[in-house]
């Protein structure tokens, strides 16, 4: 089912900027755990808007793994566990349709925007 999604569903990859220019820190692996667990907890919410599909960590950059079949679904589901964190400056959501080998990318939310309205 997951590499069926992979290739014909959507993804929605949540980059999250580390606090250095390679795996980050403990505080970070901290961090970015807690996404990870709204994340999974939104996608498992019934009806299942997707699925979870892991993280890596290199290069500045942690980068969390979610498929589905119905784009926007999983995009809302994605991005409403992810905006009540305050994610560093350059972090975002991005929508992909298809296989990632030349499939365009549509940017759902620049969180380096999203401002505390207090």
């Amino acid at each position: 089912m997951l590499e069926s999604m992979r290739s014909t569903g959507y993804a929605a990859l949540v980059y999250v900027r580390l606090s250095d220019g390679d795996a980050g820190t403990m505080a970070d692996d901290e961090f970015v755990d807690r996404v990870e667990e709204a994340v999974v907890m939104a996608l498992d919410r019934s009806p299942r808007a997707g699925l979870f599909d892991g993280h890596e960590f290199g290069d500045g950059w942690a980068t969390i793994f979610c498929y589905g079949e119905d784009g926007a679904q999983l995009a809302e589901r994605v991005t409403s566990a992810v905006l009540p964190f305050d994610l560093p400056e350059g972090s975002c959501i991005v929508l992909r349709h298809g296989h990632p080998a030349g499939i365009e990318d549509a940017v759902l939310a620049d969180l380096s925007c999203v401002m505390d309205p207090n």
